[in-house]
């Protein structure tokens, strides 16, 4: 549990998480505290919902994120309010189970995560760096049904997601540009063997 001092007030974030998780529809929450220069500090949450069909759109996150922030002023009072709510499908732990706030908090303020080895899951921490760009909501809502079950579309997007990424990791002479020098490798060799064919024709015949 960590302490944050918002505007000269201190604040756990163990108890802003609490707050959060008073909402009926999140499931798991992680609050740091990030550097301001006008409060010093401001409490921002990532949370996990039980039905990620609700971000499937941005008003639908827009009114889950407002909802979530009223939950907070309801138990804690406006000053304990997250800056911030960003919305992931999985938040960063160690294999143990520990949540990585420090990385998260890192990461939200712009520096480095640190030392990841005992990570459970680093997809998790891609969540929280796509979140902090402005991609996550979207992402998270993409191709669920009411009650988060996942639609066809989600299956296909997530294959789709997988092969993209199983490519991006292939050596690069499967690249565009490389199958194009290849090719056009190829067929200045082609050319050459038709050339040395011609002139060994032509050797022939003088003989």
């Amino acid at each position: 549990d960590d302490v944050i001092n918002v505007a000269g007030h201190r604040l756990g974030t163990r108890e802003i998480e609490e707050a959060v998780q008073a909402h009926s529809g999140v499931a798991e929450v992680a609050v740091v505290g990030v550097a301001d220069p006008v409060k010093g500090q401001v409490p921002v949450a990532f949370a996990v919902l039980k039905d990620p069909s609700k971000l499937a759109t941005p008003e639908g996150a827009a009114a889950m994120r407002k909802e979530v922030m009223d939950t907070v002023d309801r138990e804690l009072g406006a000053i304990a309010r997250p800056g911030q709510v960003h919305f992931v499908t999985l938040l960063p732990k160690t294999r143990s189970g520990k949540l990585l706030r420090r990385s998260i908090q890192a990461l939200a303020e712009g520096r480095d995560p640190g030392d990841l080895t005992t990570i459970e899951d680093p997809a998790a921490l891609e969540q929280i760096r796509a979140a902090l760009a402005g991609h996550g909501a979207a992402r998270v809502g993409q191709g669920f049904a009411a009650g988060g079950q996942r639609t066809p579309r989600a299956d296909r997007v997530s294959s789709a997601t997988g092969r993209a990424n199983a490519g991006a990791s292939s050596s690069a002479s499967s690249s565009p540009s490389a199958r194009i020098r290849s090719r056009r490798t190829g067929e200045s060799g082609a050319a050459a063997m038709a050339s040395r064919r011609r002139w060994s024709t032509s050797g022939a015949t003088l003989a």
